[in-house]
């Protein structure tokens, strides 16, 4: 009932890396809107906010990191997991979850 650590740990590797794809896309953004980094009105450094990029984009990938592992112990419970873009019927939106499963013993 339990992901092996070298599974867990390649997972969390793979998700975590951010990749050349990352820093050119950062580049890119530099030179595009670089008042986001240099301004009389800026109270961080520019090296205080290329940290921030840099920093907030791992977070946001451990947290995907942290749903995808629980989507799997979900299933390694013996749930079913479902699709997690549900349509609002009211709406006729389409709404993210982060989890949505079935319970095959009671359905």
């Amino acid at each position: 009932m339990y992901i092996t650590y070298e599974s867990f740990k390649n997972k969390l590797n793979t998700k975590l890396t951010l990749g050349q794809d990352f820093y050119n896309s950062l580049v890119v953004t530099i030179l595009t809107y670089p008042t986001r980094y240099v301004s009389d009105w800026r109270i961080n450094s520019p090296m205080t906010k290329l940290i921030q990029n840099v920093t907030q984009s791992r977070e946001i990938k451990f947290g995907d990191f942290v749903e995808d592992i629980t989507t799997e112990y979900i299933g390694l419970l013996g749930y079913t997991n479902l699709d997690k873009n549900i349509k609002d019927n009211e709406s006729d939106d389409i709404l993210n979850v982060d989890q949505l499963f079935l319970d095959n013993n009671n359905n």
